[in-house]
C-alpha cells in the first residue's frame, strides 16, 4: 500500500439501532484510505443462526480465494452460516477447521469459484511488529454490513493470561470449569489457551468486527482480530492461522443440506399453491398479471445478480429466477388478457409459460441448497467437544 503515514483515524461507534457512525474526518490520499480500499474485497460479513438468534463477525479470504477465516468464537455453536461476499450476495458455508486454542475457524464456501486476487499476503514471520501501524477491516454488529477500518499501533505480544482479567467474567466462566474438572484432556486445553499469544494494539474495535484481518503498512495478514480488553485490541497472531491452514484439523463437522420447503414447509407450499390457484382462468382474472408484473419487477436484480456472481451454484439459481420471473410476466399477461378478452389461443399460451414457470419454481423450492450443521466429532475418537464451545463440565454440548 501506498500513501504517506498521517495520522487520519476512522473511529467505528455502534448506535443502538446497530448503525455503523464513523469519523468523518477526510483521509485525503493516505495510508488508511489505501488500506481501507485494498481491504474491501478480500473481507467478508458472516452472519450466523444460533438457538440463542443471530449473530455476526467478519472474515477474510484465504488459500485460493474460495476459503474464509474468522474467528471461533463467531461460528462456534451456529446451525447455520452465510457469508455476504464482495459484491453482495449471501452464500452458504460451513467450518471446515476449528482451533479453540487461537480463536480461529476456517469455513469453506460451497460452490465458490476459486480466486486467489481476493487473499491478502500472510507474514507468519514472528518478527516483532512493537510500533509499527496496524490496519482492521470487519463489518460490526449483527444486523449493519458496512465495513469498517479500525486502525492503531501494535503494543506488543503478551499472553492471554495477562489480560484475562480485563474480560467480562461470565463469558470465560468456561475456563475456570475446565481447570476445576478432573478431566484432564479440558485442563490442559484450558492450559494451552491461557498461555497462548495475542498481538496488543491500541486500537478500537467493536463487537462484530472479531475475525477481521490485521494488516501492516505493507498489506500482509499480521493478524485475526479476536478480542477487546479495555482500550486494546487482541489480534492472534497469523503464524496461527499458517499452522491452521496447513494442518489435518483436530475435529470433523458435519452439514446437511435443506431445501425451503424443510425449512418452512407450510410457509412455501403455501405461497406455491396460491400462485398455482392464480393460474386457473377465472379464479381471478387479473392475479396471474399483477403477478406476473411483480417477478418481472425482480428481473433487473436477478439478472444483476447472475452476471455478479462468484459461485457458480449462486449463478445458476439467479439464472433460474430470471428466466422465471419473464415466464411469469409474459405468461401471466397473456393468461389475463385471453382470459378478459375470450381469446382461446393467448389464455392457453399464456397458461403454459405460467405453469412452467410455476414447476420451475416450484421444483427450486424443493432443491436441497441451505446448509445445516449437525454435530461435530473429533479425529481421534474423543467425544469432549471444542473447548470455545458451550460445554458442560462432563464434556458434553449444549446450547
Amino acid at each position: 500500500m501506498g500513501g504517506d503515514k498521517d495520522q487520519c483515524k476512522i473511529v467505528p461507534e455502534l448506535t443502538p439501532g446497530a448503525d455503523v457512525v464513523r469519523d468523518k474526518k477526510e483521509c485525503g490520499n493516505s495510508l488508511a484510505l489505501d488500506a481501507y480500499s485494498s481491504l474491501l474485497g478480500k473481507t467478508v460479513k458472516i452472519a450466523g443462526e444460533r438457538n440463542s438468534g443471530p449473530n455476526g463477525g467478519s472474515g477474510f479470504f484465504v488459500g485460493d480465494g474460495d476459503e474464509i477465516v474468522t474467528a471461533a468464537h463467531i461460528v462456534k455453536n451456529t446451525r447455520s452460516l452465510k457469508v455476504q461476499m464482495p459484491t453482495g450476495e449471501f452464500l452458504d458455508a460451513r467450518i471446515i477447521k476449528y482451533d479453540d486454542i487461537n480463536d480461529l475457524a476456517v469455513l469453506k464456501i460451497d460452490g465458490l469459484d476459486k480466486d486467489k486476487s481476493r487473499v491478502a499476503p500472510m507474514d507468519g514471520s514472528r518478527r516483532d511488529l512493537t510500533g509499527e501501524p496496524v490496519f482492521s477491516l470487519g463489518a460490526p454488529g449483527v444486523a449493519n454490513l458496512e465495513k469498517v477500518l479500525s486502525i492503531g499501533t501494535v503494543q506488543g505480544r503478551t499472553r492471554m493470561e495477562n489480560v484475562l482479567s480485563q474480560f467480562d467474567a461470565d463469558g470465560y466462566a468456561g475456563l475456570k470449569q475446565a481447570f476445576d474438572t478432573n478431566n484432564f484432556d479440558l485442563q490442559n486445553d484450558a492450559t494451552n489457551y491461557v498461555l497462548a499469544d495475542r498481538i496488543v494494539t491500541n486500537q478500537k474495535v467493536l463487537a462484530g468486527q472479531s475475525g477481521s484481518l490485521s494488516v501492516d503498512s505493507q498489506g500482509r495478514v499480521v493478524g485475526v482480530l479476536t478480542d477487546s480488553a479495555g482500550k486494546m485490541a487482541l489480534a492472534t497472531p497469523a503464524e496461527k492461522v499458517i499452522e491452521l491452514l496447513n494442518s489435518p484439523g483436530k475435529f470433523d463437522f458435519k452439514y446437511t443440506k435443506q431445501s425451503n420447503v424443510d425449512i418452512n414447509p407450510i410457509g412455501t407450499l403455501g405461497v406455491d399453491a396460491l400462485i398455482g390457484a392464480s393460474a386457473l382462468p377465472y379464479v381471478n382474472r387479473v392475479e396471474p398479471a399483477l403477478y406476473g408484473a411483480k417477478r418481472l419487477i425482480d428481473l433487473p436484480g436477478d439478472l444483476t445478480k447472475y452476471g455478479s456472481a462468484s459461485s457458480g451454484d449462486y449463478k445458476t439459481e439467479h439464472g433460474r429466477l430470471a428466466i422465471e420471473d419473464v415466464g411469469f410476466g409474459a405468461g401471466g399477461l397473456a393468461l389475463s388478457i385471453g382470459v378478459l378478452k375470450g381469446l382461446p389461443k393467448v389464455k392457453y399460451v399464456g397458461m403454459a409459460a405460467f405453469g412452467l414457470s410455476l414447476l420451475s419454481s416450484t421444483a427450486g423450492d424443493f432443491d436441497k441448497k441451505h446448509l445445516k450443521y449437525e454435530g461435530m466429532s473429533r479425529k481421534d475418537g474423543g467425544k469432549r467437544p471444542p473447548l470455545m464451545w458451550n460445554w458442560n463440565a462432563d464434556g458434553s454440548a449444549v446450547d
